[in-house]
């Protein structure tokens, strides 16, 4: 409870208003608060007039008929109103309490029209609202820990995760939660290991959902998805099917395959003291001897690596 005066020009003559803050309403967001208004005066005979008394809260109020005063002077109750207040879909709310009374007489020489006043920047307590949450990058086919920073030990939660046309929901999640991206969902991110996606994260207070927050989070594409290739090395210029040094060459046919939907960008192919590019390769004259090393190298459209 709180109270302060609202004076009227003339000493012994005020109103103080006081207004007493009930539990707040989770679900619908609203605070109750009772504002009353009394008026202290050092004697008085006035009949009641119409809407004379009036109290605000924000962008509320109320107006009625305060009591018939005939008195030799005291504090006077004039009436109260109990107020619904909506807060911010953040919880807070500030804003502006006042009171007014419609005095239309004088009073120790000085005429009294309407005795009035309020005070700004009240604040009512903040209503836990929907809950933030943290998370580093996710990596598909991982399990990934969520923290949510919940107001409220009893709130629940509802996670989203959605990249492009794909999406993974967990329900009632307290204050972690782990999502785990099937490893179907790298065919979305095919040309980098890594795209933005987003996780939405709804509270609920029971069955009642009280707000929600989002945010983009980046996928990865685990460093296990490469591509692969194989290859074969075709004799040219060959006797009885042997190398000949000096005479002989080797053709090099490389098939690449792409992993969860890359392409496959290019070859490349070294040994021998030879190198150069493409998926069929052939060399010079074999200038060696002995067993012969070549290395076929794919890069896909990921810029992930291959070889064989």
């Amino acid at each position: 409870m709180a109270s302060f005066q609202i004076p009227s020009g003339v000493s012994g003559l005020y109103l103080t208003l006081t207004y007493t803050v009930g539990d707040y309403d989770i679900n619908a967001n609203t605070t109750p608060v009772t504002v009353s208004l009394a008026l202290t005066h050092g004697g008085l005979s006035v009949g009641a007039g119409t809407d004379d008394c009036k109290v605000w809260i924000g962008s509320q109020s109320y107006s009625w008929t305060g009591p018939d005063i005939y008195s030799s002077g005291g504090t006077v109750n004039l009436g109260s109103k109990v107020f619904t207040v909506p807060h911010n879909a953040d919880g807070t709310w500030s804003g502006t309490i006042g009171g007014s009374y419609r005095l239309n007489i004088r009073y120790a020489g000085t005429y009294i029209g309407t005795i009035g006043g309020e005070q700004n920047g009240i604040s009512l307590p903040t209503i836990p609202r929907a809950s933030s949450f943290s998370i580093g990058n996710i990596t598909i086919g991982a399990s990934n820990t969520v923290t949510i920073n919940r107001a409220s030990g009893s709130f629940t939660h509802k996670l989203t995760l959605t990249l492009g046309s794909q999406s993974l929901t967990i329900e009632n999640a307290g204050a972690t939660a782990t999502v785990t991206p099937p490893m179907n969902w790298c065919n979305g991110i095919t040309s980098s290991v890594a795209a933005s996606g987003t996780l939405r994260v709804e509270t609920y207070n029971g069955t009642q959902k009280i707000g929600e927050t989002s945010g983009s989070v980046t996928l990865l594409v685990p460093a296990s998805v490469v591509p692969t290739v194989t290859a074969t090395a075709e004799l040219i210029d060959g006797f009885q099917n042997l190398y000949l040094q000096g005479r002989s060459k080797v053709k090099i046919v490389s098939t690449g395959t792409g992993a969860y939907g890359s392409t496959i960008k290019s070859y490349s192919v070294s040994g021998a003291g030879y190198s150069g590019n493409g998926a069929t390769y052939t060399t010079g004259l074999l200038n060696v001897t002995g067993d012969v090393n070549f290395t076929v190298m794919v890069v896909d459209s990921r810029g992930r690596t291959g070889t064989a």
